[in-house]
């Protein structure tokens, strides 16, 4: 292959990595093991395990929510009187004896 061929290669491969950093990272999937599951011990008044993992690998801020029985997505903090979550999404409590609030998508609640 040529040097320009091998180039090309290369610079496509790097530009594709870095469109793929730049997607919003929230709400992205992010499975829980059951080791995690375990460890969630608040539910719903419906019983539906609600958990956060707080240093989730796959999270860019580390955050990692299942709420009432949904899959784990990727989220962050906030706060109820500035609603500052992203897009589609709504302030959650998550504790209400230790005022935790987490972003949840509307289609989870």
């Amino acid at each position: 292959m040529n040097r320009f061929a091998h180039l090309c290669i290369v610079t496509l491969i790097l530009c594709a990595g870095t469109m793929g950093c730049a997607e919003d990272e929230f709400f992205n999937p992010c499975p829980f093991d059951k080791t995690i599951e375990k460890v969630c011990d608040t539910e719903t008044e419906d019983g539906q395990l609600t958990c956060v993992v707080k240093t989730h690998p796959q999270c860019m801020k580390d955050i990692c929510i299942g709420y009432r029985g949904h899959d784990g997505v990727c989220s962050q903090t906030c706060s109820p009187d500035s609603n500052n979550c992203p897009g589609d999404s709504s302030c959650i409590t998550y504790n209400e004896l230790t005022l935790e609030y987490y972003c949840v998508p509307n289609s989870h609640l």
